[in-house]
């Protein structure tokens, strides 16, 4: 019996999300895809059963993480094509519509697939995606796809009993249908959105576009003709808070500063930005988010305050990689066969043979050897990646010297881990005028512990010269195939443009752009914020480096290195 629940007047638990999810996504079906975050089980299977039973498509398709963008394409089919003689072409699914594609594994989906099926999903017209996430803690899904999946839902926790049969109401989905394109969106409404997507870090204009697009689905079906902020926080509640790099505290208040600390901040810096999110506002979509979020979901979100939050590749570990193309072979394994591949001609003999009578037959009698595409065996190869780890220390005077004391002892810690990895370190500081490349590249790890413990403090902040030399080391590891990580340390407050000019305004704008610059070359990168208080200039770094943040008031160097260790 199907469960009554009306996603509009329940909390969004996994049965009202769905219903939410999949309402929204028929009144506007360019918003049809949904990740799933679940390990493969009977609950998932269940799950997945009631999900496809409400959309009802005319066909079903899987995609697996291995396959590659020309299996989509209406090409010649070589593998088919040589067994059975006749040629065979690969079906062009994405030119059917009402059809339901689950992606499998997207942890482990190759970058050129998740690239291609970003670009479908982000032009989608009337198909539903559903990822299917498997990651454990050490594993992403891919960045350029994550990122684009409109929906999430998790699954850890959920229970078989948990799931009741929901419906959604056709009736008034086709009713919205026709009211959609008269739905009005006023500069208020949007200056609200753009502003909570501010408050959680998110710059991707994709997932605000997107979130504006539920919220007038939203509308539509509640039979209204303009977004309120109350469609606007529901739909955040759907599309945006899971993509969250950072996340307000839902329950305790701001410690207010004394009047010394707030005597101590530049003018600049005690005014907020005129985007930003008044505190009455803020604290009525924390509201709406308390009551629409299951208390269990509020409590995971909380926990990623003291945690990095970021949804790109994991910034790796001099770890191996698996590869198609080079390095030291390895066994080959079963997969469908791709131009981008290379066939291992006796593994797929061997796997072959023993099937050979009972494959003969009159038609095929005249064949020496019958190679069905499941034979198939693809060489690979592993190579051992290096890693080089920069680090960026802030020795002005702005960052304390206190401060500067706990960064050093957590950068000893992450020396001393780093050495064991065998991992390439760097060490740039900068104050005063300038930025200073103490230490080169190196793995001795005598020298690195030398140069840090000789790094002197005090002076101005020319934050834009530091991003500006740690850019160009990390450039020139990548010319070597040296995956390159930046760690920052620094309160984020710079006060030196790059001609060595003290003005604050033109220095915020030089390091605005060169963290553009490291986000735009998808350079991998953590920013630690050891001021006391997070300000607006640090809190715009953070979201021009789109990389890992922390936050830490409180910290000291063991905290700080566990917090880092976690994210590389």
């Amino acid at each position: 019996m199907t469960n009554k629940i009306d996603f509009l007047e329940h909390e969004l638990d996994v049965n009202a999300a769905i219903q939410g999810i999949l309402t929204v996504s028929s009144i506007d079906p360019s918003l049809g895809s949904l990740s799933i975050k679940a390990n493969y089980s009977t609950l998932r299977t269940v799950f997945l059963s009631n999900l496809l039973s409400l959309l009802k498509p005319k066909r079903l398709k899987k995609i697996y993480p291995f396959q590659n963008p020309t299996d989509f394409a209406n090409n010649i089919n070589m593998v088919d094509t040589l067994t059975f003689g006749t040629p065979k072409y690969n079906e062009d699914i994405f030119s059917s519509d009402n059809i339901a594609l689950i992606l499998t594994n997207t942890e482990k989906m190759e970058k050129g697939l998740a690239t291609f099926l970003r670009n479908k999903i982000k032009n989608n017209s009337n198909k539903f995606f559903i990822a299917l996430d498997e990651s454990e803690s050490n594993e992403m899904p891919r960045e350029n796809l994550s990122e684009y999946l409109i929906f999430s839902i998790n699954l850890d926790g959920t229970r078989h009993k948990d799931l009741k049969k929901v419906s959604i109401n056709r009736k008034k989905i086709s009713e919205a249908k026709e009211k959609l394109a008269a739905v009005q969106v006023n500069k208020k409404i949007l200056d609200y959105l753009i502003a909570s997507a501010e408050m959680f870090s998110i710059s991707n204009m994709h997932t605000i576009f997107t979130t504006l697009k539920v919220a007038k689905s939203l509308c539509a079906y509640k039979g209204k003709k303009s977004v309120t902020r109350e469609d606007i926080n529901l739909a955040i509640s759907l599309s945006m808070i899971h993509k969250a790099k950072q996340i307000p505290e839902f329950q305790q208040e701001e410690k207010v500063a004394t009047p010394e600390q707030e005597q101590s901040r530049d003018d600049n810096e005690s005014k907020a930005n005129e985007t930003e999110l008044n505190s009455e506002d803020k604290k009525m979509l924390i509201d709406a988010l308390k009551i629409s979020l299951p208390s269990s979901l509020i409590e995971t979100l909380l926990s990623k305050n003291s945690q990095s939050i970021s949804y790109g590749e994991a910034a790796g570990s001099g770890e191996r990689n698996n590869n198609f193309f080079v390095g030291r072979p390895i066994p080959s394994v079963n997969r469908k066969y791709s131009s981008d591949k290379r066939i291992d001609l006796m593994g797929t003999l061997t796997k072959s043979i023993p099937w050979q009578k009972i494959r003969s037959s009159s038609v095929t009698k005249n064949k020496k050897i019958i190679i069905y595409p499941q034979d198939i065996m693809i060489k690979r190869f592993e190579k051992q990646s290096e890693r080089l780890l920069i680090f960026l220390v802030d020795a002005s005077g702005s960052n304390a010297i206190g401060r500067l004391n706990e960064a050093k002892g957590a950068i000893e810690i992450l020396l001393s881990d780093a050495y064991a990895k065998r991992d390439n370190v760097a060490l740039i500081s900068f104050s005063g005028l300038k930025a200073d490349r103490l230490l080169l590249p190196t793995k001795s790890l005598v020298t690195a512990k030398k140069k840090l413990s000789s790094l002197p403090g005090g002076g101005a902040t020319p934050l834009a010269n530091g991003l500006l030399e740690a850019f160009n080391m990390a450039s020139a590891a990548r010319s070597r195939s040296i995956k390159p990580i930046i760690i920052l340390l620094s309160d984020g407050r710079g006060n030196m443009s790059l001609d060595g000019v003290g003005d604050r305004v033109k220095a915020t704008k030089d390091t605005t752009y060169i963290a553009s610059l490291i986000k735009r070359n998808a350079i991998n990168n953590i920013f630690i914020d050891t001021s006391r208080r997070k300000t607006p200039m640090a809190n715009e770094l953070a979201r021009e480096l789109n990389g890992h943040y922390f936050q830490l008031p409180m910290a000291n160097s063991s905290s700080i290195s566990k917090a880092v260790q976690r994210s590389i």
